[in-house]
């Protein structure tokens, strides 16, 4: 076999070196992965420059230049790839270290440019938490909760605690549960106190722990609500507080201090409460006293344990005067002139109530008893019977007027009264306004008036310089036209006609028609608008006194005609026929005459000179004789109307000055009262209506009519 032989003629070329080697190069160091301990790293060689590899790795250190000489670096064995994939080892945690890739050649070795990379803690993460509900004044209840464990294994758990202000100086509790949720109990706390508290763990590679919570201990001390009850009298006050907890140690005291300074301390007044069932938990109360009356002082509730005091809110109050507490009541306002007047005795004062009772004036703002008063018996009254409520109905009330009104108690301190309180009383008279729909009366007194079922009538009069025979009716109950205009009356136009109702119609006997003439015709009217003539019987004559003595009966009185009569005239409805009773016992005209449980009361007329005879006769149902009844001796004897309400007589009296009294008769008790006098509004009176609950009073000056109340005319 023949020798294979060459020569090498290039200028690039040694036998002895490759032209133009040199060390390797080498690509970028990528950082695959990182623990505590170990880092991996991978890379190329990019270029061998002529030369085999001779070895390949990675080095690292805490520093840069690396150098394979001084700092760690680990080779690959196999050296046919030029990939590199290495990883360094028992490296420490948490440090920051830098990688490159190396490769030696015959020419020497080449580096990467270093990478750096931190290693892991190795350490976990944990969360704090307290058990508030364990939260004593000396004790508390911490721990935590292991949420990753880390890379080594754990050989402690516990938690740090500091109080607030001072956290640089860590006390620290260990706990023996091995589990990922642990509890310490931290004792020996101060009451009150705010901590910080820090669950913590330890590993092999040190100590890991979570964020700080706060914690404050509980004062131990007994809880009271803020508020206490105060109820002052005059020389002692009654309190009650309310205890909700004990505290964290048995109650030794509790109780109130008082004081007429602000605030209240043990070295004031005070008043213990002993300590019963429930260890003292819940109400207490006492009586604070001697006191001053009229004196302001201030109480607070205390509770005391081993670990201190607790205290309510300072409560102030003033005591109530030796002499009774009371109130007036609003009046309430009742029927036929009453109304309810009362009070409330709040406090009895420095003894018991003896008497109790209303005091009321229509002119004095502040009544006292010396003014009108009622007062109501009563057994009396001590403290624990108030507050004690009062009433009674006064009667007797007048209408339109304002009452000022106080309670008054009695006691042996003497009289006191509650603030005035007001009542104004329904007018008496009360204007209405719809108008009359017909022409003004110029003389008074000149129409005929009646009533039938809820209606009034108004017919003729004198409207100057004639008279008129227009009949209308009024209904109080509308609001709005009352008034309606009827069929003209069947005898033509007249004054002063003589007039008797019953339930259902009315009868109209004579009058005074135009030019003076007196007139004897009789006609009936009913609800069907319809004037009827009937038998004629007295002779001519006007103003008569007429009245129903049932539904089949009218009567008339007396009458004139040149003369006053006293004759008396019955008519009979059914056979339209007349008859006469006994004579009346004097001669009149004008008057009134009505009737009150079957019997006829008549008179209040003027003779033929115009003097009234200020009385009125009763007779019964059989009209075989008058009986007198005793005179109004107020009276001017110039009576324009009459009626009754209510079972008594009301008339409308006019003196020679122009005042329009009304006056009440009592058959009853046979007497006379005045009552008000009209309004000034109400002259020229033409009618007068008794419908429902109520007067109706008319006049020609204003052409409106006027609401009488009785009931409040007192």
């Amino acid at each position: 076999m023949g020798i294979l032989t060459t020569c090498i003629d290039d200028d690039n070329v040694d036998v002895n070196h490759v032209r133009n080697a040199g060390k390797p190069t080498l690509s970028v160091v990528t950082i695959v992965d990182s623990t505590a301990t170990t880092v991996t790293v991978s890379g190329e060689i990019v270029e061998s420059k002529g030369y085999p590899i001779l070895e390949r790795g990675i080095v690292w250190g805490t520093s840069e230049p690396l150098d394979i000489e001084r700092d760690s670096h680990k080779s690959l064995t196999d050296n046919n790839s030029g990939s590199i994939l290495l990883t360094a080892e028992d490296l420490k945690g948490g440090t920051t270290y830098y990688f490159s890739l190396y490769a030696k050649n015959q020419e020497g070795t080449g580096y990467s440019v270093a990478e750096s990379t931190t290693t892991k803690s190795g350490l976990g993460t944990v969360e704090t938490f307290i058990i508030h509900a364990n939260t004593r004044a000396t004790e508390a209840y911490a721990g935590g909760l292991i949420t990753s464990h880390g890379e080594g294994n754990i050989v402690e758990r516990g938690v740090y605690y500091f109080e607030q202000g001072s956290m640089y100086s860590k006390d620290s509790l260990i706990s023996l549960m091995e589990e990922d949720s642990f509890v310490c109990i931290l004792s020996g706390l101060k009451p009150g106190q705010a901590y910080y508290v820090q669950a913590y763990v330890k590993n092999t590679f040190g100590i890991f722990s979570g964020d700080s919570m706060l914690l404050t201990t509980s004062t131990g001390m007994p809880v009271l609500k803020n508020e206490i009850t105060v109820t002052p009298y005059a020389n002692k006050a009654h309190v009650v507080a309310e205890i909700t907890s004990i505290g964290e140690a048995d109650l030794a005291q509790r109780g109130f201090y008082w004081s007429k300074t602000n605030p209240p301390t043990e070295n004031d007044h005070v008043i213990t409460v002993a300590i019963t069932a429930n260890q003292g938990l819940g109400e207490m109360m006492a009586d604070l006293q001697p006191l001053e009356s009229k004196q302001t002082y201030y109480v607070v509730a205390f509770a005391k344990n081993a670990f201190g005091t607790s205290y309510s809110s300072v409560q102030q109050f003033t005591t109530s005067s030796a002499e009774a507490t009371v109130n007036t009541r609003d009046p309430i306002i009742g029927v036929n002139g009453t109304a309810v007047f009362g009070g409330i005795v709040t406090n009895v004062g420095a003894s018991n109530v003896t008497r109790i009772g209303i005091c009321y004036s229509a002119s004095n703002e502040n009544p006292t008893v010396y003014d009108n008063n009622e007062e109501i018996p009563i057994s009396p009254i001590s403290e624990n019977g108030v507050p004690y409520s009062f009433s009674t109905t006064i009667s007797g009330l007048r209408g339109g007027t304002t009452y000022h009104i106080r309670a008054f108690a009695v006691n042996a301190s003497g009289t006191s009264y509650g603030d005035p309180v007001i009542l104004n009383t329904p007018p008496i008279f009360t204007q209405e306004f719809d108008s009359f729909i017909g022409e003004a009366r110029r003389t008074e007194g000149t129409s005929a008036y009646f009533v039938i079922g809820d209606k009034g009538y108004l017919l003729g009069g004198d409207i100057g310089p004639t008279y008129i025979s227009n009949l209308y009716s009024y209904i109080p109950v509308l609001t709005s036209g009352r008034w309606g205009e009827l069929n003209l009356y069947g005898g033509g136009p007249m004054i002063w006609q003589s007039v008797a109702a019953t339930d259902t119609r009315v009868f109209i006997l004579g009058g005074l028609g135009n030019g003076g003439v007196v007139k004897d015709d009789f006609y009936g009217y009913a609800m069907d608008n319809l004037w009827v003539p009937r038998t004629k019987g007295p002779d001519a004559a006007y103003s008569r006194a007429g009245f129903a003595l049932n539904n089949n009966e009218v009567v008339y009185v007396g009458g004139k005609k040149d003369t006053a009569n006293n004759e008396v005239w019955a008519y009979n409805v059914s056979l339209d026929t007349w008859s006469r009773k006994a004579d009346f016992p004097v001669n009149q005209y004008g008057g009134i005459a009505v009737t009150i449980d079957g019997n006829a009361y008549v008179g209040l007329g003027k003779n033929t000179a115009g003097v009234g005879n200020n009385q009125l006769w009763k007779s019964s149902g059989g009209l075989t004789g008058w009986t007198p009844e005793p005179a109004g001796t107020d009276l001017s004897g110039n009576v324009l109307a009459g009626v009754t309400f209510n079972g008594k007589i009301y008339i409308i009296d006019k003196s020679s000055f122009n005042q329009y009294f009304i006056f009440e008769y009592d058959p009853t008790d046979q007497v006379w009262n005045r009552k008000s006098e009209l309004p000034y509004y109400t002259w020229n009176i033409q009618f007068m209506y008794s419908i429902g609950n109520r007067i109706y009073i008319g006049f020609a000056n204003t052409n409106k009519v006027v609401m009488y109340d009785p009931s409040w005319d007192n």
